[in-house]
């Protein structure tokens, strides 16, 4: 499972990033206690918003768990999609991640934030698969069982003819007149 964090939800709502990263622990814990082995993700590299602070300070707290943790920070976009397109679930409050994952056919839950994941989800027929970002905060554990709970290889399925049709679909709305 892919995990990108969102290190704008401690600065610009509230909050701190060393609670933003126990409460991503704790959902990445009950994840793995579940099963599911962790790719945390930096969808943004820069120093600031504090992308690769969160997922550090994620990994340090899932120390227990270090043959079920890997951090990923890409070096480009290329390598950073690449890494989401292999995973077998994406969990993201990063709208970018979404999208890369989604048009490549890979299941994906979306931490809400500002509202943009709402449409890029029901493009994808997929708005069951979103929870507003306060739920990892309030309630990690609940959304980690919620999470794995779902059946992702049916929706593996579903979105891969989604992705598909995309990919081989004429992009006449891309054409300027």
């Amino acid at each position: 499972m892919a995990v990108v964090g969102n290190a704008h939800l401690a600065t610009h709502f509230g909050g701190s990033i060393p609670e933003l990263a126990e409460a991503f622990a704790a959902f990445c814990r009950e994840a793995i206690s579940r099963g599911w082995a962790i790719s945390l993700v930096s969808h943004d590299v820069r120093d600031e918003p504090g992308d690769n602070l969160l997922l550090e300070a994620i990994r340090t707290h899932l120390h227990e768990a270090d043959d079920s943790v890997r951090l990923t920070i890409p070096s480009t976009a290329a390598s950073a999609k690449a890494a989401l397109g292999q995973s077998d679930l994406c969990v993201t409050a990063r709208m970018h991640p979404a999208v890369a994952t989604l048009s490549q056919g890979v299941p994906t839950f979306g931490l809400e934030y500002v509202g943009k994941f709402t449409g890029q989800f029901a493009w994808y027929g997929a708005e069951q698969h979103l929870a507003p970002w306060t739920e990892i905060v309030e309630r990690p554990v609940d959304l980690a069982r919620r999470v794995v709970s779902q059946d992702w290889d049916r929706e593996r399925r579903r979105l891969s003819g989604r992705a598909e049709a995309l990919r081989s679909s004429d992009p006449t709305w891309l054409r300027t007149a």
